[in-house]
């Protein structure tokens, strides 16, 4: 599947993205690396369900909302937040 990120989205990570230390940005990035892979994959078995194809996914300290469009081959994720100190 094609996974994209909205624009929204990627103007949150990069705000919240740039406060970080620079081993706190490595872990960021390499984490986002992952779920890009992960959800490209299999989509519908990561994280948890929500209303109609939505899915939210906890992946260290980021948190990120998907919806999976099986007809399109595509996976939009729609938001993403980072948690405060370690959830490892």
């Amino acid at each position: 599947m094609l996974v994209k990120w909205t624009t929204l989205t990627l103007d949150d990570i990069a705000a919240f993205y740039v406060t970080l230390s620079l081993a706190d940005q490595d872990d960021v990035s390499q984490t986002i690396t992952r779920m890009n892979a992960e959800l490209s994959l299999y989509p519908e078995r990561l994280g948890e369900s929500r209303e109609e194809n939505s899915r939210i996914w906890f992946e260290g300290r980021l948190v990120v909302r998907y919806v999976i469009r099986p007809v399109a081959g595509t996976v939009t994720v729609f938001n993403a937040v980072l948690l405060r100190g370690s959830h490892r």
